[in-house]
């Protein structure tokens, strides 16, 4: 069994990464990448102190990502249909695309432009909903960040209730409400 976070970056990732280690599960991410995504987070806004991810590169290898089997992993949206056949279990992330937009541009300084707008957001997420879905090697599990920040014992007893083996407690503990700074109310009134 593998188990992933997915989902698109900033919808909460890393978050739900550090929140899995907290309690429990291996994970496994690459160095190199923690170094060079710190580097892009040297502004005033601090958006992770980690990130957790294994190198982008991997997804187009043969047989990604079999080596992390018993481990969890964070694979973007994109990399979901690369999986090679086996067993996953997939906690795929959402989050309002007002709060995405502004969590990237404050994170980036505008060093790195997202590709982005609400219409093909809510586009690859439902493609990628409906990969997974069609897909009998998949058991995956859909949480709102925003519902994930506010009620974390209760994902994660969702979670062990499916089969990932964690620590509810120390994992809930890991998640802060403070990581939810762009919310989409304080966008709407600005």
């Amino acid at each position: 069994m593998i188990y992933i976070v997915s989902g698109y970056p900033r919808t909460g990732t890393s978050m739900m990464m550090k929140a899995l280690r907290a309690g429990g599960m291996k994970v496994e991410y690459s160095e190199s990448r923690e170094k060079r995504m710190v580097l892009l987070n040297d502004g005033e806004f601090v958006a992770n102190d980690e990130f957790l991810e294994i190198p982008l590169s991997e997804y187009s290898e043969a047989n990604f990502p079999l080596c992390y089997d018993g481990k969890a992993i964070t694979v973007f949206y994109w990399g979901i249909p690369k999986l090679c056949p086996h067993k996953y279990k997939i906690v795929f992330m959402l989050r309002e695309y007002e709060e995405i937009k502004e969590s990237w541009d404050r994170m980036n300084n505008d060093k790195v432009e997202i590709k982005l707008n609400k219409g093909n957001y809510y586009q690859r997420m439902s493609e990628t909903l409906k990969i997974m879905h069609e897909r009998i090697d998949i058991e995956y599990l859909i949480f709102i960040f925003e519902d994930v920040v506010r009620e974390p014992l209760k994902h994660f007893e969702i979670l062990k209730a499916k089969g990932w083996q964690i620590d509810t407690q120390r994992a809930s503990e890991a998640i802060n409400s403070g990581d939810h700074r762009v919310r989409y109310s304080d966008l709407r009134t600005a």
